[in-house]
């Protein structure tokens, strides 16, 4: 027993003499002659004896970062090579702040054609960067990447944003991705690099977004398989995520199920003001159930003959459902019963080519929405059924190519054709009705780098839009949008862009329904078929500061909508109907300020304030000026190597409208994550620790005042985990420059 315990003491001691701590190598490598940063330098770092520990390529800072498992106070080999300069070698300690100069070699870089990523860098338009492997290994899901990149941000519900901005164009590799729900059916492992554009390609223009993301991937092949369940301690909030993943030689195939199921608890009260008579009416409605369910399918494949020709197939399911149940919140009457069904189908198929010189897509695309709701109302005894059948198909083809080593143009043609049909029945008569459209899109972008310094963006986009109603009626709409965007960058860390731009954002299906019906007691609501699309026009001048992580934007802009969708109130029976139309102009004036920094190692913040004065001119009964402040804050804390705390907020501030204004709910979430090992995270989620989940809607007009006011009971605490199961080849890094001389494979 004696010698047993010997031993146990003796190989503890052996043990604790070869345990290694994580150490770090970090720092700059600048040029010898002008001491500006060198990018793409190719760092490999060595025991004494040779021995391989990890690489690192520097960014357009001149930064790199190595993390190994060492002992700080041995001496390890660090070399350095770069296609222009000298190659150099340094013996040293880890340490986190050498700085290595090299010597130009006498290569002419002009010459070479040198293909590679950077860790962050900005190329003029666009913010870039690097997924690391150590970046892979922490994040599960891509939208768990996204929230490390600055002034990027996804909520519970996995809208992205940009800037405070949820409109935001989401792109694989060039490819736009059909539905937000799909970003998890990316493998994180797969993620190269992140390309992040504050400005809208022309293509886009009538698709109302205001931001875009690249994500680019590297193929591998292997299995990847993500579960990831939800569920609420009060069992009113499930959400289900299933991934599935194959990449076999040419082939990739992807699955993915999603479901959300909620069974909340909503208070509304309307209160309706008569100016003339000075009379007062409350109505006070508390919806219980306010529940709705919603599986979600996808499936995709992808046949690559060879690395430049691509064919591809996807298609899309969402099977939604609401039920709700309305009550007088004093007396405990019912007051309706309402039941949806919508439905939504999309298949796309597409093919595309690239070289080196030119890119070349092909999109075939349905899409179909049904929807069919029934609404029972309890006192007055009446029943109405709303039926809808929407369908789209749409063609796109872009060519894309390289006209000089300086200039790149891009081009293609968009169109769709569009029929609806729609019909309203309630215990009196049938209202039915249709409209069929066409739209066209034919559009030009040319980018263009002058110098080092300075890159000049110019594009159009001619759009046509026309919808013919059963009736004769006929809207049509054409609209020639241009964009052009001038961008000056000195110092390497600092850039200045101006910038204008125009879109496009066409009626909502549920904005054209022309069908009346009782939202609550004495107030009702109805589409109008003839609205217009809305335009907006901005012109910005944004200065952003890069350095390391810190990343700080400034954006002074003015904002013109013509057309605006608005809500307008007028007498109808008992009460008030509400209608939309279109706004002759709107305007807005405002400064964004967005910061992005790790404060210290272990704490991440990302952050976004916006503040503007808007201006409605045909407001007469309500102010024509409002200012609002919107913001923003995601704050992570690393606290350990397991741990970690993630705290989220946004502020939505006053909207103005015609005669009235909007204020949406603030969202608020706190989350603490730990990772149980290499497949598996556990979360605590905290929804709304901050306040409640309640918007307001106020309208006048000269005899009357109507306000809504909505608060859903969604304060919920939340457990949830991921699993995360890879088998097959693992992505392997690879360097841009190789070191001929080096000992290892």
């Amino acid at each position: 027993m004696k010698n047993i315990f010997l031993l146990l003491v003796l190989t503890l001691c052996i043990a604790s003499g070869f345990a290694q701590n994580e150490v770090r190598f970090s720092g700059f490598i600048l040029d010898a002659n002008d001491n500006q940063p060198v990018e793409f330098v190719n760092i490999n770092l060595l025991r004494q004896d040779s021995t391989y520990l990890g690489s690192a390529i520097t960014d357009s800072l001149g930064h790199f970062s190595i993390s190994f498992q060492g002992d700080l106070n041995n001496n390890y080999m660090l070399n350095f090579s770069h296609l222009t300069y000298e190659k150099k070698s340094i013996l040293s300690t880890p340490t986190d702040n050498i700085r290595v100069q090299l010597n130009p070699s006498g290569y002419n870089l002009s010459e070479v054609q040198v293909k590679g990523i950077r860790t962050k860098a900005i190329n003029r338009l666009n913010m870039e960067y690097l997924v690391s492997e150590n970046l892979k290994k922490q994040c599960d899901l891509t939208s768990e990447i996204l929230e490390k990149i600055p002034t990027l941000f996804v909520d519970c519900n996995s809208n992205v944003y940009v800037k405070g901005n949820s409109n935001v164009l989401l792109l694989k590799d060039g490819v736009k991705i059909s539905h937000k729900s799909m970003l998890d059916l990316i493998p994180s492992g797969s993620v190269q690099k992140v390309i992040v554009s504050y400005h809208i390609p022309s293509k886009y223009a009538n698709e109302n977004y205001s931001a875009a993301i690249n994500i680019i991937t590297k193929r591998t092949d292997g299995l990847t398989l993500l579960i990831s369940p939800m569920a609420s301690v009060d069992n009113s909030w499930y959400d289900t995520k299933v991934n599935l993943n194959l990449e076999k030689g040419k082939n990739s195939v992807m699955f993915g199920y999603r479901m959300h199921y909620r069974d909340l608890i909503a208070h509304t009260t309307n209160t309706r003001f008569d100016l003339s008579e000075a009379t007062k009416t409350f109505a006070e409605i508390k919806s219980n159930p306010y529940s709705w369910k919603d599986n979600e399918l996808f499936a995709g494949y992808t046949y690559n003959p060879s690395s430049k020709v691509q064919f591809g197939a996807e298609g899309y399911l969402s099977l939604f459902r609401e039920n709700t149940k309305k009550e007088y919140e004093l007396d405990h009457r019912k007051y309706n019963g309402y039941h949806e069904r919508f439905n939504t189908q999309n298949y796309k198929a597409f093919v595309s080519y690239k070289d080196s010189v030119r890119q070349a897509l092909v999109e075939v695309s349905y899409n179909n929405e049904n929807i069919k709701d029934e609404d029972e109302y309890f006192l007055s005894q009446i029943q109405t059924f709303q039926n809808t059948l929407k369908d789209s198909y749409r063609f796109n083809a872009e060519y894309n190519t390289k006209i000089a080593s300086k200039a790149e143009l891009n081009s293609g043609f968009k169109y769709e054709h569009v029929s609806n049909r729609g019909s309203y029945v309630n215990s009196e008569k049938l209202f039915s009705g249709g409209y069929h459209g066409n739209t066209y899109s034919l559009y030009a972008e040319c980018n263009y780098i002058a110098n080092n310094h300075i890159t000049i963006n110019g594009g159009l986009n001619m759009y046509s839009y026309q919808r013919k109603f059963d009736e004769g009626q006929e809207v049509k709409n054409f609209n020639i949008f241009p964009k052009f965007m001038l961008s000056y960058a000195w110092n390497i860390h600092h850039n200045i862009t101006f910038a204008y731009s125009s879109h496009i954002k066409e009626p909502t299906l549920w904005s054209l329904l022309p069908f009346v019906k009782e939202e609550t007691p004495g107030i009702y609501s109805k589409g109008t078929p003839d609205l217009k699309p809305v335009r907006t026009d901005k012109i910005s001048c944004e200065y952003s500061f890069s350095k390391g992580n810190l990343y700080v934007s400034l954006t002074p802009y003015y904002k013109r909508i013509k057309n605006k969708i608005v809500s307008m109130e007028e007498n109808y029976l008992d009460g008030s109907l509400v209608y939309n139309d279109n706004l002759k102009k709107y305007q807005e004036w405002g400064t964004e300020l967005s910061f992005s920094d790790n404060l210290f190692s272990w704490w991440i913040v990302n952050a976004n304030v916006c503040g503007y004065r808007q201006y409605i001119s045909e407001n007469s009964y309500y102010n024509k000026c409002l200012n609002t402040i919107d913001w923003q804050l995601v704050s992570y804390w690393s606290l350990a190597k397991k741990w970690a705390i993630t705290l989220q907020y946004i502020h939505n501030g006053k909207q103005l409208s015609y005669n009235g204004y909007i204020k949406p709910s603030n969202t608020n979430l706190a989350q603490l994550t730990y990772k149980v090992n290499k497949r598996m995270k556990l979360y605590l989620i905290y929804v709304y620790p901050f306040g409640k989940m309640d918007d307001e809607r106020y309208i006048c007009s000269d005899k009357k005042t109507i306000t809504t006011y909505q608060k859903i009971d969604v304060q919920k605490v939340l457990l949830s985990f991921t699993y995360n199961f890879n088998k097959g080849k693992k992505s392997i890094k690879k360097d841009i420059y190789i070191n001929v001389d080096k000992k290892y494979d």
